[in-house]
Formats: structure tokens, sequence, C-alpha cells
């Protein structure tokens, strides 16, 4: 029995039918595979056929990061259970710069082996800077950027979610996008067809991370 399931933002849709062992599956993956807004698991007897790696999951976040415009939020939430939700790896993107904050759980703050694990600090040696209030860690990328850039930031995401959020899996990750509307600019006059002409922004906004979308907005 070869199982297929499409995973589309928030939705779900399981296909399962027989198919010989040993019959060519490539029409039928391609075919699926070029469905870009798809995320295809494939299972044959409980196996896994195709797994969603690592590495694909960086080179996502490195492509959705560069496609990434003026006003978007990116955040990238581990399944943990409810008293630990306050812990994301959250993106804003604005003209000038991407920022990048690691929010770490206040169950945490206290805990001398998470400040002095290697994996924090192989980050903070990256430039990651920690907030003075709570535990917060943020960098800063200047915009324009080289592609290295985005890759860089996109291989220590990943550094951040295997190594200190301790997140086994791509899979077991959802995230949550929006684009914020856009807001006047102070001492400027504006008509009111300019006005009415300002991008309301969009929330939720898809993005092709190949995870689920979190059924809710994250307080960030």
């Amino acid at each position: 029995m070869l199982s297929v399931k499409l995973h589309t933002g928030r939705q779900k849709m399981a296909v399962s039918f027989k198919y010989p062992i040993g019959v060519q599956l490539l029409p039928y993956t391609s075919f699926l595979r070029s469905m870009r807004k798809y995320t295809i698991v494939f299972k044959h007897d409980g196996f896994n056929m195709y797994q969603f790696s690592w590495t694909q999951f960086e080179n996502r976040i490195a492509r959705a990061l560069m496609r990434a415009g003026d006003r978007v939020h990116i955040v990238l939430i581990p399944e943990v259970s409810a008293e630990y939700m306050t812990q994301y790896l959250h993106y804003a993107v604005s003209d000038t710069a991407i920022v990048c904050e690691l929010h770490l759980p206040p169950q945490t703050w206290n805990v001398s082996s998470v400040h002095k694990s290697s994996a924090i600090s192989a980050m903070v040696n990256q430039g990651w800077q920690q907030s003075n209030e709570n535990e917060v860690y943020s960098c800063h990328f200047p915009l324009p950027a080289y592609s290295s850039t985005y890759a860089s930031l996109a291989a220590q995401s990943i550094h951040i979610l295997r190594n200190i959020l301790k997140v086994s899996e791509p899979s077991s990750l959802t995230y949550y996008a929006w684009r914020a509307p856009e807001e006047l600019e102070d001492g400027r006059y504006y008509s009111a067809e300019e006005v009415d002409e300002l991008d309301e922004g969009e929330d939720p906004l898809e993005v092709d991370l190949g995870i689920d979308m979190a059924l809710r907005r994250p307080e960030v």
C-alpha cells in the first residue's frame, strides 16, 4: 500500500491506494512535487519513501527570506507543550534589513546549562546579541544582501532549531506569517486617494516552507 499525504498550508489531505512493488513511481512523484504549494510524504508499508530533510528546509528558509518583501513577518514555532509556547524564531523583513529573533521560554531564563551551552556560544560568536531584559537573542542583516547572506542566516536558523530548541525534524515545526499593513509616514501629507492605496497587508500569509501553518498568530 502506498500512502500519499499532501500538506497545503493549514489543511492536510491523505490519499491511500494500492500500487505494485517495483513499478516506476517517478512520473507520479515528479508531478506531485512540481506542485510547489504541497509537501509530499510517501509511505510504503510504514516506511518513509520521501523525507523532508533539514537541508531541504534550510534551502526553503533562505528562498522564503529572499522572496519576502517589506513588512513581512515569519515565525517558526516548535510543537511543544503549552507552557513553552513562548519559544520561537521570528524573522522581520523591511526594505533595509532582516531582523531575526530567538525567543526562549521563561522557564529557561535562570537555567545555567542553557547559558553555558556550546550551541548558545556558537550563536553568539556569529553575531547574535542577547537582550538585557529577557531571554531574547537577535541578529541584524542589512539589505540588500548577497544570496550567501540568506544562506548563512538559514544555516544559523537550522543550528538554533536543532541544537538549542531541540527540534527533531522539520515536520515537527509549524509557521505563521503575515504582511503588516503599510503605515503613514510622519511629516508627509497624504491625499485621500493615497490613503486608500496604502497596502492593507495580509494575515495570514502563505509561505512555501514545506511545513504546516499554525492555526493562530503567536504573540510576538
